[in-house]
């Protein structure tokens, strides 16, 4: 009888599940200041995170027990990729080392961040000194000394295999004093934006993106402007083509690329809107007035807008995205009165179209345009030489 229950305990703690099964088990760390190394301890009454592995547990192949007999050696590992930091990003990591001669348990967390859960992750496992180990997340056995193929180290492909948020991990392993297993988790390296041009974006335009670690395939990469999807028409793995969205915030925004479900850096760019003129309050106006220019896509920004008299430039005092109120300027006069024609540009890009106003010193208002409630000044010519008019 007591030989069954040794068996039963050997199996339950092989496999990690709990000989209660309605028990939740969690962990709490404490630190080996011999070792410098976090060693856990299981604490009843907390739920541990759930994860939806669906990797299938190997067959039991060693049974845990008292590790005194000496370890065979293992055979050189094959070259191990040099590269890793360049090419990869380290989404967690961690080290078992065994502090007796005893069966013994490490309980650590591997934290995914949203989006990152369906990106390609892959685990490198080294093993130093261990006879035997279990690896398990979420209460599944993913790897163990056999998945290393008599080698001191592999890699396992994770990817679609963890869930969003906190996963537990546990190792369960024996060995001699001294024995270390470590664990790294990666995903490609993240994407880094570089430069955006041209410097100021307009709705519905074409733009670059430089920067490395892009998706050559462009469905992969994912362009947003303050949370706004722009369509990727090019890809490399250093540059990118986008249409800017028709719908992004015009002005100050953030862009930044998803590659994988990874974001990169956000870089701080403009989008414009091409200013378009629809009129004026006046039909006429003398030097040094004040004059309402309406319209769409100004800046609200007063300092980005710049209006013009034909080639000379008026004093913007107050407005909105919608209008702009400026202080006329001298210009030359013309005998002929030729309107003058208004263009408004914004940051760098030119109105599409023009508003015209006649722009001259003597004005007066023409009673038979009138209103009651509204004047409507015109220009007059009546000091004008007659062989003018």
């Amino acid at each position: 009888m007591k030989l069954k229950l040794i068996l039963i305990s050997s199996t339950l703690l092989l496999m990690n599940v709990p000989a209660n099964a309605g028990d939740s088990v969690a962990a709490a760390t404490s630190s080996d200041t011999d070792t410098g190394i976090k060693t856990y301890h299981p604490i009843k009454g907390k739920t541990a995170p759930s994860a939806k592995l669906t990797i299938p547990p190997p067959a039991i192949e060693t049974t845990p027990g008292n590790t005194n007999a000496s370890i065979p050696a293992v055979g050189r590992p094959e070259a191990v990729k040099t590269t890793l930091e360049s090419t990869a990003s380290v989404v967690g990591e961690g080290t078992c080392s065994s502090v007796n001669n005893h069966v013994q348990r490490f309980v650590s967390y591997l934290e995914i961040k949203p989006g990152m859960d369906t990106a390609p992750l892959t685990m490198h496992i080294k093993n130093e000194g261990f006879a035997w180990f279990r690896l398990l997340i979420a209460n599944q056995v993913v790897a163990t000394e056999k998945s290393l193929k008599n080698k001191a180290e592999g890699e396992l492909d994770l990817t679609g295999n963890v869930q969003a948020g906190t996963n537990q991990l546990v190792v369960q392993a024996g060995g001699p004093i001294g024995a270390k297993l470590e664990w790294r988790v990666t995903t490609p390296a993240v994407a880094k934006v570089d430069k955006v041009s041209p410097d100021e974006l307009v709705l519905g335009d074409e733009f670059k993106i430089k920067g490395k670690n892009f998706n050559k395939e462009t469905g992969k990469n994912q362009v947003l402007i303050n949370n706004k999807t722009a369509q990727v028409t090019k890809a490399s793995a250093n540059e990118l083509t986008a249409k800017v969205p028709t719908d992004a915030p015009v002005g100050d925004d953030k862009l930044s690329v998803k590659v994988n479900g990874v974001e990169s850096n956000k870089v701080k760019i403009k989008v414009r809107g091409i200013p378009e003129l629809s009129g004026a309050n006046l039909q006429g106006v003398p030097p040094g007035q004040s004059l309402t220019i309406y319209g769409k896509n100004f800046s609200k920004n007063l300092t980005e807008n710049q209006v013009y008299f034909g080639d000379t430039p008026a004093q913007v005092v107050s407005g909105s995205d919608t209008q702009l109120t400026v202080i006329v300027p001298f210009i030359p006069w013309t005998a002929g009165h030729t309107p003058s024609a208004i263009r408004v540009q914004v940051g760098k890009i030119m109105s599409k179209n023009t508003t015209s106003v006649q722009v001259g010193p003597q004005m007066f208002t023409d009673p038979g345009l009138s209103t009651p409630s509204q004047d409507v000044p015109s220009f007059s010519p009546q000091d004008l030489p007659r062989s003018n008019y």
